[in-house]
């Protein structure tokens, strides 16, 4: 299995990165930075292991969620060939889901 990430998945990953660093300290954002080397590694071994979002079901793929850091979740979809895990979103946890889910559901008409 191969990883993808989206543009949009990228910068906010690195935005939470930031944010961290900067209220929390270069030892949490390392630690950040090491929950999702081990999510990404979780999801190459066991692409399934994030539940259905339900928040997500009208939406043409079939979107998976994998918490992997206190306040993140990867927002991610299996390719069609089985082959390639798409990262399309990370959301903060702390935030409204439905209008998270309305963002990543708008990005993909």
């Amino acid at each position: 299995m191969t990883i993808k990430w989206a543009q949009k998945a990228r910068t906010a990953w690195y935005k939470a990165l930031q944010k961290i660093n900067d209220d929390f300290g270069y030892r949490s954002a390392v630690k950040f930075r090491k929950e999702t080397t081990a999510a990404v590694k979780q999801l190459k071994k066991f692409p399934k292991s994030g539940p259905l979002e339900d928040l997500l079901a009208s939406a043409d793929k079939e979107y998976r969620g994998l918490l992997f850091s206190e306040y993140n979740k990867m927002i991610y979809f299996i390719a069609e060939s089985d082959k390639e895990i798409h990262i399309d979103d990370i959301w903060d946890t702390r935030r409204e889901p439905k209008n998270q889910a309305n963002e990543t559901m708008k990005n993909e008409k």
